[in-house]
């Protein structure tokens, strides 16, 4: 979950709120000022930014700062074409609403594209390729997307399960299987509770989330990171996470297949040999009838 997404959903007092507003105002321009200068800009104590830190769940106010404007620096990186919440209003035509959705999509490949990390992909693709099964917990607004992943896999002769019951997964899972478990704010209850029932068997997960400090990303062994450009509310649909994660998956899937690339591509062409041969045997049939 982002920050500026937290600093909505958290209760703070008057004067802490009064902080939270000048570092959402000022920026990068906090970098360089001490908790003294803040506070003093502010009319508030250098205590007063130790509590906010604390409630944001850091140590203490620099790792809070550092978080701030690493998000900031992401977020002004990329600038979008389209709002990603309110992507057309009242006044656009439906072409130019066919137009801002087209152009959104594609920022949020390219920004995907831009958070994956190499190292973190690699290790995702190996302990996915080594599983005996591949365990995906999440809700079930994201099910839709990861159902093309699961069919994909499953001509591989991959055995996915996405299930309604996350926490029974948790406990099902086996060291053979993989976990992964995706939450774009990172922090769903449910999917929190089988972060701890996993830890708790000794097992570890790969992560899918967006950008920030979240609970679940936290403890993950891999990280993924989808574009995180929508806010918790606010927004018309979740058109850049659907596109994302859709994208994501197919990256995953495309790196496993390549792994093996001959004997898959091999199989591939054999299944639709076969599929193509039964079609055209069911459509003489079809024909005979009718004649």
């Amino acid at each position: 979950m982002l920050l500026s997404d937290k600093f909505c959903l958290t209760d703070f007092s008057e004067s802490e709120q009064i902080v939270v507003n000048y570092l959402m105002e000022q920026g990068e321009a906090v970098r360089n000022r001490t908790t003294k200068e803040i506070a003093q800009a502010t009319f508030t104590s250098p205590s007063t930014l130790i509590r906010i830190a604390h409630k944001m769940g850091f140590d203490g106010w620099v790792s809070l700062r550092e978080e701030w404007l690493k998000e900031k620096n992401y977020l002004d990186t990329v600038n979008l074409d389209v709002d990603a919440n309110i992507p057309f209003n009242t006044q656009n035509s439906q072409i130019e609403i066919a137009r801002n959705l087209a152009l959104l999509e594609q920022n949020a490949l390219q920004d995907t594209l831009n958070l994956l990390d190499s190292d973190q992909l690699f290790q995702a693709v190996t302990r996915m390729d080594h599983a005996q099964t591949l365990y995906i917990l999440t809700d079930p607004f994201n099910q839709a997307a990861l159902q093309s992943f699961q069919l994909n896999m499953q001509r591989l002769h991959r055995h996915v399960i996405i299930t309604n019951c996350p926490a029974t997964s948790a406990y099902t899972a086996t060291k053979q299987d993989c976990i992964l478990i995706i939450s774009y704010s990172g922090e769903l209850e449910i999917l929190k509770e089988c972060v701890a029932i996993v830890k708790e068997r000794g097992l570890s997960y790969i992560s899918i989330t967006g950008l920030g400090d979240n609970s679940i990303e936290q403890d993950a062994a891999v990280a993924l990171r989808i574009c995180t450009r929508e806010k918790l509310t606010d927004k018309i649909a979740n058109f850049t996470v659907n596109i994302a994660l859709t994208y994501l998956m197919d990256v995953l899937f495309g790196c496993i297949y390549q792994k093996n690339f001959e004997s898959n591509l091999s199989r591939r062409q054999e299944i639709g040999r076969i599929l193509e041969k039964d079609r055209r045997l069911s459509s003489l049939a079809a024909l005979d009838r009718e004649a």
